[in-house]
């Protein structure tokens, strides 16, 4: 067990394992790897310097039974009130980066990260943790989510491009260079490496070291055996690192993941809440997928009462179109394709007149140049022109009014008749 405030123990003295106390506890940016010691408790109110929380583990078979909503607080809300005045709160974890709280299973409630703008990095599959609260303006680029989860509230995530079919970590290899002492003997240029102005290049590289503008950078250079010993340069040896890596993108247990929705298809998702960000079309697959499952869901008599069958929308500045508005300071390139909006808002072909766009930096400080994607609309066609989903919220409202205006009695109206608002 360990905190950085004792004090925070005297609230469960049945605890017998051993205590790991720590001071300077504002001054720690890693505690490392703490999912091999199997917490039941951890508490890192003063540890506003923190950079990683791992608590959990992706190895198979891992588990952690003893972490619970009682025993672990990462006390990362933006603000906190006390005595009714409301400020920003003096521990905020601001420079966290990465949270792994994966198989801590007996985790739930709601866990607050809002005072971590830097947090790219959110692991917490097979628990039963229901909503995450993150910073407006969040970078976050991996957010792996349990199937408990009810809100997703996002805000300007720009670093979040897309959903995720599988949240399965990948092997990637590098190249990894560190300095090594040599001797003349010891030495082989087939073998080391130097740095060069291009990076890292062998030492018997003939392609770089005989190449002109090269060359007079390395006159000692010798054809078909390479550079030859100086005991000045720094030398190096490579080695290839192979780690495991998780994807980027948004992962929903049960839901992300989802090939086919059968009519025991269920969610536990009933709010979603995205304003701005990159996502374009995966945005509106999330909500057509949660959509057709919630319209499965209230024709479930025997839907298991853990789950809510309404769903709460809000989705503000979310691109789905494959229109791509062009930044101030770009410049057109070859291969690319633009569109011009006109004075009537309808997307013209941008043609180039005499090998050029007349007026480019004007249109464009005008905001009306576009770049049009073909491949976004070649992977989305069939959503751009289907509207079933719109049928399904103005069909649901329109029923649910009908009934509310015919009732003299507004009370009797039974709203769990209606998912969608």
């Amino acid at each position: 067990m360990m905190a950085n405030k004792i004090d925070d123990l005297i609230n469960y003295p049945h605890k017998t394992q051993q205590l790991i106390y720590w001071g300077g506890g504002e001054y720690i940016s890693s505690l490392g790897d703490l999912s091999t010691k199997y917490l039941d408790m951890l508490f890192i109110s003063g540890a506003k310097r923190l950079k990683d929380l791992i608590i959990g583990s992706d190895l198979p078979g891992y588990k952690n039974l003893m972490m619970n909503s009682q025993s672990f607080s990462p006390d990362d809300a933006a603000t906190v009130t006390i005595d009714g005045v409301t400020k920003t709160n003096p521990n905020a974890k601001t420079l966290l980066e990465k949270v792994v709280l994966t198989n801590l299973s007996q985790l739930d409630g709601t866990l607050d990260f809002s005072g971590s703008e830097k947090l790219k990095e959110l692991r917490a599959l097979n628990t039963n943790v229901s909503s995450f609260i993150l910073a407006d303006g969040v970078q976050i680029a991996k957010l792996h989510l349990p199937n408990t989860v009810t809100n997703l509230i996002l805000k300007e995530p720009t670093s979040l491009t897309g959903i995720l079919s599988s949240a399965e970590a990948v092997e990637q290899s590098t190249d990894e260079y560190y300095p090594i002492s040599l001797t003349e003997i010891e030495y082989d240029p087939a073998v080391y490496y130097i740095n060069t102005l291009d990076g890292y290049k062998l030492c018997n590289d003939e392609e770089y070291f005989t190449n002109i503008s090269n060359s007079g950078d390395y006159p000692d250079y010798i054809a078909g055996v390479g550079l030859p010993y100086n005991e000045t340069r720094s030398y190096y040896k490579k080695e290839v690192v192979t780690e495991k890596v998780f994807p980027n993108g948004l992962y929903i247990e049960g839901l992300t993941n989802l090939t086919t929705i059968t009519d025991n298809s269920a969610t536990h998702l009933s709010t979603i809440d995205i304003v701005g960000g990159n996502m374009g079309y995966d945005s509106y697959t999330l909500l057509n997928r949660t959509v057709q499952i919630k319209n499965k869901m209230i024709n479930t008599s025997n839907l298991d009462p853990s789950y809510d069958k309404h769903l709460a929308i809000n989705l503000e500045n979310v691109d789905w179109t494959p229109y791509r508005l062009v930044e101030l300071g770009e410049v057109p390139e070859e291969g690319k394709t633009y569109y011009k909006l006109n004075d009537h808002d309808v997307f013209e072909l941008y043609e180039k007149t005499s090998n050029k766009y007349l007026n480019w930096d004007l249109n464009v400080a005008n905001e009306i140049v576009y770049e049009y994607k073909t491949e976004i609309f070649d992977a989305h066609s069939n959503d751009i022109i289907n509207l079933d989903m719109f049928d399904t919220f103005i069909n649901d409202y329109a029923e649910a009014k009908s009934v509310y205006d015919a009732l003299e009695s507004k009370d009797l109206f039974d709203a769990d008749n209606y998912n969608f608002y």
